[in-house]
């Protein structure tokens, strides 16, 4: 299955694996990512364990975005986030992996799409790597950081 990623200084990676091998930065990635979504898609958005102000906002950010071009996003957390967050539009939306895994699961389950907003390594969403990882969706990693 192939799985898109955009990293750290626009480095954009398209692999088999989640461990993306770098080439150079190239428009193809992105028109491959507009064309997958040109029709309409269910989506999962994820962040890291304990997420933090940018997984959160940059999650929801993303899920306002998609669902305002007709896809049905969601965002799921492995665990829960900082209640000084609430205020963030669509924080009530969030749904826990460790309070909810059989809806989280469903929804990993049916998705046409995974985004993995904020991490670069699988083993920062803990129990739901293994679930994500051998998911039927394409995954499309974005991150800022140069290591996990």
């Amino acid at each position: 299955m192939k799985k898109i990623f955009f990293g750290k200084d626009q480095a954009n990676f398209i692999t088999d694996n989640f461990k993306g091998i770098p080439i150079k930065p190239d428009m193809e990635n992105i028109k491959e990512l507009k064309n997958i979504l040109s029709i309409p898609r269910d989506i999962v958005i994820t962040s890291h364990r304990n997420p933090d102000g940018d997984a959160i906002g940059s999650s929801l950010a993303l899920m306002h975005l998609l669902n305002s071009i007709d896809h049905n996003s969601t965002v799921i957390s492995p665990n829960k986030a900082p209640y000084f967050l609430k205020w963030s539009p669509g924080f009530e939306n969030i749904i826990y992996f460790d309070s909810d895994k059989n809806s989280c699961l469903k929804l990993i389950e049916n998705a046409d799409l995974i985004f993995t907003l904020d991490f670069n390594d699988l083993d920062r969403i803990g129990e739901m790597s293994k679930y994500v990882d051998s998911s039927n969706a394409k995954i499309i990693l974005i991150d800022h950081h140069l290591n996990p």
